[in-house]
């Protein structure tokens, strides 16, 4: 609580300040006008026919300089805030957006220091600026599902999760490693690093978030032939994973339900409960070999 007060602390902070800096060089821009008019009027006269260059340009070079240090400024903040937060994600799309709004303050400013009419600019690119657009929707659009998913939190770095993606045509069990501004890193249960493009996480897919309390729950399906007895099958299968807990010295959490029967199967739901990822599989193989050996010892020899 404490530290989350002091970060808190630290982001008004540097708020107030990055406001105090912008009237500051606000202000600044008008002083060294007046201080380069004041020069050149009275020091430097053989400058006269330049003087309105000259003031355009220092207010412009203390303009970017000031938009530059007030864009530090709120990087910074983007910084404290993702990570008093736990999202590293969701600062490094704040940090993307205010960079490119500084371009755009920066390229705004020496065009006014230039002459040029911005109205007259804007007018001239718009259809310029809808072809640009037209090109870099794809882009746009995956940094913009980045920025949604990270400030969101629905995802974030360390997070095990199912992503049923239509891509994939399954359902697969990860963890996610980074979100990115175009693609999310995530590594899946058999150890295979795989980037997914943010617009296919947004528009086609579903996340089955594991965390339940300090550990991870799992649901599997394992289907079973009907010609063993049910109200043994359930307990010959707790009976061999205790016998694996004893041998691993682990605490197998496990449940099991019956979950449907199909012509000539059962299928059962087992419920996983672990507490790292890189231990699924491991687990996984015990439920499925628990199964089986249970389904062989209570299968009769055919006559």
């Amino acid at each position: 609580m404490a530290d989350a007060s002091k970060a808190g602390g630290k982001i008004k902070s540097r708020y107030m300040m990055a406001i105090a800096l912008s009237l500051i060089f606000i202000a600044a821009v008008f002083l060294v006008n007046a201080a380069v008019y004041f020069i050149i009027i009275n020091y430097l006269p053989w400058l006269y026919f330049y003087i309105a260059y000259a003031t355009q340009i220092s207010g412009a070079v203390v303009g970017i300089v000031g938009a530059y240090i007030v864009y530090r400024i709120l990087a910074s903040i983007a910084n404290l805030y993702s990570k008093q937060r736990g999202d590293i994600g969701s600062g490094e799309a704040i940090k993307l957006i205010l960079r490119v709004l500084f371009y755009f303050v920066a390229i705004l400013i020496i065009l006014t220091a230039l002459g040029v009419s911005l109205s007259g600019a804007l007018a001239g690119g718009a259809i310029g600026g809808i072809i640009l657009g037209l090109a870099v929707q794809t882009v746009a659009t995956s940094i913009l599902s980045g920025f949604l998913i990270s400030s969101s939190r629905t995802i974030f770095p360390g997070e095990v999760i199912v992503i049923q993606l239509s891509a994939w045509g399954s359902s697969v069990l990860c963890k996610v490693k980074k979100v990115g501004h175009i693609f999310t890193e995530v590594t899946t249960q058999n150890g295979i690093n795989v980037k997914i493009p943010n617009t296919a996480l947004m528009t086609s897919s579903m996340f089955l978030l594991l965390k339940s309390g300090p550990s991870y729950t799992y649901t599997m399906q394992v289907a079973v032939n009907a010609d063993v007895p049910m109200k043994d099958f359930g307990k010959r299968v707790d009976a061999v994973l205790a016998r694996y807990n004893s041998l691993k010295r682990e605490k197998l959490r496990h449940e099991i339900y019956l979950f449907s029967k199909a012509g000539g199967a059962n299928t059962y739901n087992v419920v996983l409960h672990f507490d790292s990822f890189e231990e699924v599989n491991e687990i996984i193989d015990a439920v499925n070999n628990a199964f089986d050996e249970a389904y062989w010892s209570l299968k009769k020899p055919a006559k």
